[in-house]
């Protein structure tokens, strides 16, 4: 069984990077399909939303499925009785073919469902849908918001309608914000069709906080961050209104509406509907719908071409500040996914998982402390950069060791002291390298920058362990094997008190590490991953990104992995590595007190930005003497067919860097 085992997972991550190659071979992006997409059911394909598989590796737009073609249907009653149609794509949203009708399991007889709303957390899908009991020939009935959750995409459980501002309520949009907590914004048809919002902690229960600040109309409103702002998109029945916000919360409108002036492609002669936006990376594309027949002459007449409803595709573009999009210009498209399937991930920690303990390869000194081990590998040997705790001052700094076979190690020496008296770093500089070659499996070198081998290092003025504030620098050297003092830039590239500090990390900077994109993922070559310390409490993993590896713009409105307990606290999530298997991305890092002690863990994406955290076996857990205390921190490095797992571990020997591995390395390796 073990061996069948194996085959299985080797199979999978086969698959993984068959899949990854094939895709490069294609040239990934192609170009979207002009109506990108027609119901064949009803012909009224309207209102989209797009969700990501992660089973399938598909992506699944909803819609509402007016009944266009519905030729006894008097009035407004095709516009009724409608169902939540299903389109699938497998190839990144550049064509789409039906899939079938949500099965909605709330159901009186009549039925309208209308403009679903859909996101996921934690696994599970969360669905708010309009919904209209009955099907009537004029728009002057009530409408309530639904909340429905699924498993699987498909099949939807009822779980309450939603208490709101009145009983004439439609199109929900759902956003999580920085702090944990879920904001919906929808049309209030009581109050002139304005935008109202509620607020939520568990996407069950919901606050009504009344009409957004400032005084607009429109529907089918849709938020998504990117470049820097929260923007919102309203369907204004002139095109769709463009507002941007810095808090989500107040907002300001742009001048110019989107999607106003018809295109000339087919079926995209009319102004623009009702969006989704997906934002892939460091793009952002918008769904749409139009009713192609509603132009010229024949605009007001109510017949199948009048009534008949179009999906089309756009790229949005952002200049100096505000959207635009030419819906006239082809679209390549390759939407990322957003939520890794269990089955990779199960794959993923067979493949990384390392049950045979070796023990400590790095004791500290007397009295001292070592921790946070980076390794890479240059001109034939392996080196590890980690850092010790120091005397006078007391606090951090950064070594290096050198190893033949990643078993045993050798000290160095220091490469990063103390910083001078007074300075930013005078009692802090703990470092990790940078730009190493994060393959699984690759020949963990390193990339250069303008000639230059780099690392980042958390820094701080203040004395003891890890004294708040803490901030991250940099520090190059021309040859990373040598146990001398590298060359640090004159302060601090992030902050915890920068501007743009988010509310995650407004305490203290913790950890980074710095990888080389050269597809640029999201939009710069250069990506920071490091753990971070909000006000209040907890540790969560952020984003930075470079062009140059001088000047750094955080990326996201919020941290990328945060763990909470079961009773909402948030707890430690730090440390992180990345690595690069087939086409997924993993990160290992470690966790503590969300449950009880500390472990390391990992997590998985396709794009950097949305991960899916592993819920399964901790990779590292206290279980010996000398990690008895705590077992956390990871480096995996992967060898000639061997997994290595180095760690901070803390217990019978302090605070030390232990290791383990995938083999019994206990067998072979020599006293």
């Amino acid at each position: 069984m073990k061996g069948f085992g194996r085959l299985w997972v080797l199979a999978v991550l086969a698959a993984v990077f068959s899949n990854a190659q094939s895709k490069t071979e294609a040239g990934e992006e192609k170009i979207a399909s002009k109506p990108l997409y027609r119901d064949p059911v009803y012909d009224g394909a309207a209102d989209p939303v797009l969700v990501w598989h992660p089973d399938e590796k598909k992506w699944l737009m909803f819609y509402t499925n007016r009944r266009a073609n519905a030729a006894d249907a008097e009035g407004v009653s095709w516009v009724h009785g409608t169902p939540i149609g299903i389109a699938e794509s497998a190839d990144g949203g550049a064509t789409w073919t039906y899939r079938g009708k949500a099965n909605i399991r709330y159901k009186k007889g009549d039925d309208t469902y209308w403009a679903p709303e859909i996101v996921e957390h934690e696994g599970t899908w969360h669905m708010y849908l309009t919904y209209v009991p009955g099907i009537f020939r004029d728009w002057n009935h009530p409408r309530q918001i639904l909340h429905l959750t699924s498993r699987n995409l498909i099949d939807w459980e009822y779980q309450s309608t939603l208490s709101l501002s009145s009983d004439r309520v439609i199109d929900a949009c759902v956003y999580r914000l920085p702090d944990g907590t879920w904001r919906m914004w929808y049309n209030n048809e009581r109050d002139g069709k304005s935008i109202y919002y509620a607020d939520s902690r568990d996407l069950y229960q919901w606050e009504d906080k009344g009409r957004v600040p400032g005084q607009w109309r429109g529907e089918g409103p849709k938020v998504f961050w990117w470049r820097g702002f929260y923007w919102m998109l309203v369907d204004v029945w002139d095109g769709l209104g463009v507002y941007r916000s810095s808090d989500a919360l107040n907002w300001e409108r742009q001048k110019d509406n989107l999607l106003r002036e018809p295109g000339t492609g087919a079926d995209d002669q009319v102004k623009g509907g009702h969006p989704d936006v997906v934002v892939s990376g460091d793009r952002a594309f918008v769904f749409y719908f139009t009713h192609p027949g509603r132009r010229g002459e024949d605009a007001r007449k109510d017949g199948f071409e009048q009534r008949r409803s179009s999906i089309q595709v756009a790229e949005l573009f952002e200049k100096d500040g505000w959207l635009f999009c030419d819906r006239n210009r082809p679209v390549r498209i390759d939407l990322k996914g957003t939520s890794v399937g269990r089955r990779d991930m199960q794959a993923v920690y067979e493949q990384v998982r390392t049950p045979y303990k070796y023990g400590v390869v790095i004791e500290p000194h007397a009295g001292k402390m070592v921790d946070g081990p980076t390794v890479f590998r240059h001109q034939g040997r392996w080196y590890m950069i980690y850092f010790q705790m120091e005397d006078k001052p007391a606090g951090y700094t950064t070594h290096l060791a050198v190893s033949d076979d990643l078993v045993h190690w050798s000290p160095q020496g220091v490469i990063l002291p103390h910083g001078q008296e007074g300075a930013w770093d005078w009692a802090q500089a703990a470092g990790g390298i940078a730009l190493y070659d994060y393959r699984w499996g690759g020949n963990y070198g390193l990339h250069t920058h303008d000639g230059k081998y780099w690392l980042s290092y958390l820094g701080g003025e203040k004395e003891g362990y890890e004294t708040p504030p803490l901030s991250i620098g940099l520090a190059w050297t021309d040859d990373p094997t040598a146990a001398k003092p590298w060359q640090r830039l004159a302060g601090p590239v992030l902050r915890p008190s920068d501007p743009d500090a988010r509310l995650f990390e407004r305490r203290t900077l913790f950890k980074s590490h710095i990888i080389y994109d050269p597809q640029q993922t999201v939009g710069a070559p250069y990506v920071m991953f490091y753990n971070a310390a909000a006000r209040e409490g907890g540790e969560r993993i952020g984003m930075a990104v470079s062009h140059d590896m001088v000047q750094w713009k955080r990326f996201g409105p919020g941290p990328v992995v945060e763990n909470r307990s079961p009773a909402g606290k948030a707890g430690i999530s730090g440390d992180p590595q990345i690595a690069k298997i087939g086409d997924l991305w993993v990160m290992f890092y470690f966790g503590a007190f969300w449950r009880p002690g500390a472990f390391d863990t990992f997590a998985c994406s396709y794009d950097l930005v949305h991960w899916t955290k592993w819920d399964g076996p901790d990779l590292i857990v206290s279980s010996e003497p000398w990690d008895e205390t705590y077992a956390h921190k990871p480096w995996v490095v992967y060898w000639n067919g061997i997994v290595y797992h180095f760690y901070c571990a803390v217990g019978q020997k302090g605070r030390a860097i232990a290791l383990a591995a995938s083999k019994d390395l206990k067998e072979t390796a020599e006293p």
